[in-house]
């Protein structure tokens, strides 16, 4: 059977010696071929894990371990990046800070019965004692106490409001009964 050539026998060696003289001058064509390091210490990450028992893996079984075996852990680690839900989700950095001095105010003791200066209310979450002005996050011990304990989560989803109370959860439930004084939103103003 003969086989159809679509160029003319003349042309031939012209055309494959342009081929070979214009190969690699394209600009996106890189004219080093070394791995980038992270190319290698992803390769290397694959033959410790995966490949150890194999000196030259063939083509069909690192393309099996590349599917079942390392796409489920960067598809979990994009999922987690993705959706806030995880703890692994970057939080801001002053939330450590924020935990370490509520638990701080946490376990202060208080003297019973409260000073009469200290007025704290935590529906409003303000207090009259100096500890509170100083706090960087408006905290003080007499308004951390004076909410229910929270749980871990509490720490990873409150949030701070610019107007009063200066944090807000579902969680951050009072424990004391409301003081007769009556909110600045209830007053009706004349």
């Amino acid at each position: 059977m003969d086989r159809h050539s679509f160029c003319p026998t003349e042309l031939r060696q012209p055309i494959i010696n342009l081929m070979e003289q214009h190969l690699n001058v394209h600009p996106l064509i890189p004219g080093y071929a070394y791995p980038s390091p992270v190319g290698i210490r992803c390769w290397g990450r694959i033959k410790k894990d995966f490949l150890h028992h194999f000196n030259k893996p063939r083509l069909d079984l690192l393309v099996w371990i590349l599917v079942t075996k390392l796409a489920p852990n960067y598809y979990r680690r994009l999922d987690i990046m993705l959706n806030a839900t995880s703890r692994f989700w970057g939080q801001p950095s002053w939330r450590k800070a924020f935990k370490a001095q509520w638990r701080c105010c946490q376990n202060t003791p208080t003297s019973l019965p409260l000073n009469p200066k200290y007025r704290p209310d935590p529906y409003r979450w303000v207090c009259t004692c100096p500890y509170f002005f100083k706090s960087r996050f408006l905290l003080c011990k007499h308004l951390v106490q004076a909410v229910h304990p929270v749980d871990p989560v509490f720490f990873h989803k409150v949030e701070r409001s610019r107007t009063l109370p200066s944090w807000s959860h579902p969680a951050h439930i009072p424990s004391l009964p409301p003081t007769g004084v009556a909110n600045v939103t209830e007053r009706q103003w004349y």
